[in-house]
């Protein structure tokens, strides 16, 4: 009886330890994981950064091509290759968003019944994307339809696009 009474006290006091050590962990697993997730929010920034000069860089390009050229058909296509341009990084930053938000996903499934308890009590949520928000300046220019000749040409936005318009769609 006295060894199953210490085995069971034995087991308590682990069990209390273990519960001890995970429970004062939880501050700085919480302060890691909102270091990760902001992390992530400024890649998806800096990407952002990056892939916007990229496109002015692509899209001089294009003018300088287009403009070199004597055949007035290139002059014509001028629009349609900076709207062509403009469609493919908005296609790039869908992508790109998705992924950051996967990210932060998998960072917060990570998280126990304690880290949630831990936010809840100091009022401090999970962090959130604020990239996807204070890019949007960014993205109306990358949206905004291209009218540099008398041919102008809209820009296929692929962050608006949905399952449903292409079972709508035909080819």
């Amino acid at each position: 009886m006295a060894d199953l009474l210490s085995a069971t006290l034995g087991g308590s006091v682990a069990f209390t330890l273990a519960a001890l050590a995970r429970a004062l962990a939880v501050p700085n697993e919480v302060r890691l994981h909102n270091a990760d997730a902001a992390d992530r929010d400024d890649s998806l920034s800096t990407w952002v950064a990056d892939r916007h000069y990229a496109l002015q860089r692509e899209m001089d390009a294009i003018r300088a091509q287009a403009r070199a050229s004597p055949k007035l058909m290139d002059l014509t296509a001028l629009d349609a290759g900076l709207a062509a341009a403009k469609g493919r990084v908005l296609h790039e930053y869908r992508d790109e968003e998705r992924r950051a938000r996967l990210d932060l996903a998998r960072i917060r499934a990570g998280e126990g019944w304690m880290d949630r308890v831990w936010r809840r009590v100091r009022r401090k949520p999970f962090p959130t994307l604020t990239t996807p928000e204070k890019a949007v300046p960014v993205l109306e220019q990358w949206r905004a339809p291209s009218r540099e000749t008398e041919h102008p040409a809209d820009v296929e936005d692929a962050t608006t696009r949905t399952l449903d318009e292409a079972l709508r769609g035909t080819l």
